[in-house]
């Protein structure tokens, strides 16, 4: 699996213990997704939240309230936030 796409279904396939035709029809149990999702700390999941607003910035689909930012502030933080 070279695509992406492809990548993160086998993984998603793996991680949730669920098969590709499962995932792929949306036949997959939630109940096994919850169970994990459970297991997660408060801050990783405020880690993953911040990340993802920061590369929505980034990508310029959310925009900041004032521009002392560049792309390349942005990519430090989202650096900085998945290195602690």
């Amino acid at each position: 699996m070279n695509l992406t796409v492809g990548r993160n279904v086998i993984s998603c396939c793996k991680r949730y213990n669920t098969s590709f035709d499962c995932i792929i029809n949306h036949t997959f149990s939630a109940d096994n997704i919850d169970r994990l999702a459970c297991a997660v700390s408060e801050d990783i999941c405020s880690n993953v939240n911040m990340l993802s607003e920061l590369i929505q910035c980034r990508d310029i689909i959310f925009s900041l309230s004032i521009n002392m930012f560049d792309r390349d502030d942005i990519e430090q933080l989202y650096s900085l936030i998945c290195t602690n």
